[in-house]
């Protein structure tokens, strides 16, 4: 049977030829990248059967290449496994799994006991394929159970990968959204509201009496009646200075 063959991106050439030496060449075929775009050229020329992925490349995002290369992997289901030395949180991984289809995410530098660990889940199981249970001859036939196999993380077709992108590289949840703060309405109960009592009408203006209109004498005779009265000369003739000072 043919040797695996597989595919090792990474732009680091201390890391890349580490990586080398812990595969044996006499079992698999082995194939370098340097950055993003020369990583998915290499992926359609060489058809690898298994991707180790650096989240951190030029010219194009290692989780951006994971995700373009799960879609055209198809019907092959080609594990890509993702190692970093940077990006070490739960999140990440997470994110690189269920987001961007990887099948492991690993910290760098990659432990040889890991290493050997992936190879046997992702890569040799489909050389050798689940034992089959050995059933006696003479005993009763016993219908044994299919080993399970691990489901493919599913990768929207549709997803937008920049923004996807910029969620994982800001530390930011994937899908969540930021508790809208309640408005001041909101806290106070309906029955705490005061009430605001409408101002009664005020009365009517001044009408006019039934019957006519309203004379000058009825709106100022109270005011006419305050003027004093000049006065008057005696009938028959003018007034005299000795009459209008006889006392002084």
């Amino acid at each position: 049977m043919g040797k695996k063959r597989i595919l090792l991106v990474d732009y680091e050439p201390k890391l890349l030829e580490r990586l080398e030496s812990l595969l044996p060449q006499d079992r698999y075929d082995l194939a370098t990248a340097r950055d993003g775009f020369s990583a998915l050229e290499e992926f359609d020329r060489f058809h690898p059967d298994m991707v180790f992925l650096r989240t951190m490349l030029p010219k194009k995002h290692g989780f951006q290449v994971c995700q373009e290369i799960v879609e055209r992997s198809g019907s092959r289901h080609v594990p890509v496994v993702m190692h970093c030395s940077i990006y070490k949180s739960r999140k990440y991984r997470n994110d690189a799994i269920k987001v961007y289809g990887a099948a492991e995410y690993l910290e760098d530098p990659i432990d040889p006991d890991q290493l050997q660990d992936v190879l046997d889940r992702f890569l040799e199981k489909k050389t050798t394929g689940p034992a089959k249970p050995t059933v006696s001859s003479t005993g009763p036939q016993i219908d044994m159970p299919a080993e399970s196999q691990p489901s493919k993380p599913k990768v929207s077709l549709g997803l937008d990968i920049d923004k996807a992108l910029e969620d994982t590289l800001s530390g930011l949840a994937m899908g969540t959204k930021k508790a809208k703060t309640p408005s001041m309405e909101a806290t106070i109960p309906v029955g705490d509201l005061p009430k605001v009592e409408e101002a009664e009408p005020t009365e009517e203006p001044l009408k006019a009496q039934e019957g006519g209109d309203v004379t000058s004498e009825e709106l100022f005779g109270d005011v006419i009646q305050d003027v004093i009265e000049e006065p008057q000369a005696p009938e028959g003739g003018d007034v005299t200075s000795e009459e209008l000072f006889g006392d002084v």
